[in-house]
C-alpha cells in the first residue's frame, strides 16, 4: 500500500485459504516526510513458485492462483484527535445523527462570494455525512455566544468586518512566538495570504472553531477557497497554516496533540499553551536557581556572623 509492503503468506493444500495481513497503521499514516496521505493506492501482487527438479516437465495446470470476488479489506473505523487541520471536514460532519451542530458565520456586510462560499462548505460537510444535518449560516451580527456554545463554528472573512474572529483568537491564545493579535494580523498583511487557524472552541472546550481570514476581502477568499479546493487543505497535521496566493496551504504550527486515533467520536484536547522546554533549559534553570540559592545561605551565614560577633563585643 503506497509501496510500502505489508506482509506475504505462503499458500498451498496444507496452508489456509483465507489469509489476514495486518497493516502497518503507523507507516501507513504517515510518511518519511510526516505528511498524511489522503488516498491510498493498493496493490496486490501474486506469485507462484514451483518446486522444480532438473529435466522435469511442469504441467501447465499444475497450480492455480484464484483471487474471489468476495474479497475484502477489512479496517477499523477511528477518530482523528482534534485540532487538527489534516481531519477537515471533521467534525464539521459527523458520522452519529446526534452529532454537534454546525455554524458558519459570515462577516458583516456579506458579499454574495462569502455567502457562495459559506453555502458550498455547508454542501461540502452535508457530502461527508451520511446522515441528514442541518448546517446554519449566519451574518456575525445576528449571533450570540450562547448560540455557538454546542456547536462547532466556521468563522469567515476579512478582520475588518468580522468582529468573531478577534473574539476567538483572543480567547484561544496565540501561536509560539506572537506576541499579539497586531503581531499575528502582522504575518497575514498581504493581501494575497490567507490564514487557518483550529483550535477547541473558546466557547466550549468540547467543541472545535476553525477560523479562515484575512487582512482583506481577497486574502479572506483564499483562505476558505482553501478548504473546498482541497480536502484536507493541509499535508501534513497542524493547528495553523499559512495560505499563499495560489491557494496552498503551508503549516505554521504542527499538531501538539499526542493522542492516538480514538474510536471516541469528537476527542477535543486543550493545546499546550506553552511548547516543553528543552532539557538544556530545564537544567540551566535548575543550576541557577541552585547558585542563587547557595549565595543567598552565605551571604545570610556572613551577616549573622557578623552581628554575633558585635554582640559578643
Amino acid at each position: 500500500i503506497n509501496d510500502i509492503p505489508v506482509g506475504a503468506m505462503r499458500l498451498g493444500p496444507e496452508m489456509p485459504q483465507e489469509v489476514a495481513l495486518p497493516l502497518p497503521v503507523d507507516r501507513l499514516n504517515r510518511d518519511a516526510q510526516g505528511r498524511t496521505p489522503a488516498r491510498m493506492t493498493v496493490r496486490l501482487e501474486v506469485a507462484q513458485y514451483l518446486r522444480e527438479r532438473p529435466c522435469e516437465q511442469v504441467h501447465p495446470e499444475a497450480a492455480w492462483s484464484v483471487l474471489r470476488s468476495d474479497s475484502y479489506f477489512e479496517t477499523q473505523h477511528v477518530y482523528q484527535p482534534l485540532p487538527d487541520l489534516m481531519a477537515f471536514p471533521y467534525p464539521f460532519s459527523a458520522v452519529e445523527a446526534q452529532a454537534p451542530a454546525t455554524w458558519v458565520l459570515l462577516p458583516q456586510d456579506p458579499r454574495p462570494e462569502e455567502i457562495a462560499q459559506a453555502l458550498q462548505l455547508s454542501a461540502l460537510f452535508a457530502l461527508y455525512t451520511p446522515q441528514d444535518r442541518t448546517t446554519t449560516i449566519a451574518p456575525a451580527p445576528e449571533v450570540q455566544e450562547e448560540d455557538l456554545r454546542q456547536a462547532n463554528v466556521v468563522i469567515l472573512g476579512p478582520e475588518t468586518r468580522q468582529p468573531w474572529s478577534h473574539i476567538a483568537l483572543e480567547k484561544m491564545g496565540l501561536l509560539p512566538g506572537r506576541r499579539d493579535l497586531r503581531d499575528l494580523y502582522r504575518l497575514v498583511s498581504s493581501p494575497l495570504q490567507g490564514y487557518l487557524r483550529e483550535g477547541p472552541s473558546p466557547w466550549n472546550p468540547e467543541r472545535v472553531v476553525l477560523l479562515a481570514l484575512g487582512r482583506t476581502d481577497e486574502s479572506a477568499r483564499l483562505a476558505a477557497q482553501a478548504l473546498l479546493e482541497r480536502i484536507p487543505p493541509v499535508d501534513r497535521p497542524g493547528t495553523a497554516a499559512l495560505v499563499d496566493e495560489w491557494g496552498r496551504a503551508r503549516v505554521l504550527e504542527p499538531a501538539r496533540v499526542s493522542a492516538p486515533p480514538s474510536a471516541q467520536e469528537f476527542l477535543v484536547l486543550r493545546e499546550p499553551r506553552l511548547p516543553a522546554p528543552a532539557p538544556w533549559v530545564v537544567i540551566a534553570g535548575v543550576l541557577t536557581v541552585t547558585g542563587v540559592t547557595v549565595v543567598g545561605l552565605l551571604l545570610w551565614a556572613r551577616w549573622r556572623s557578623r552581628r554575633e560577633e558585635e554582640a559578643d563585643e
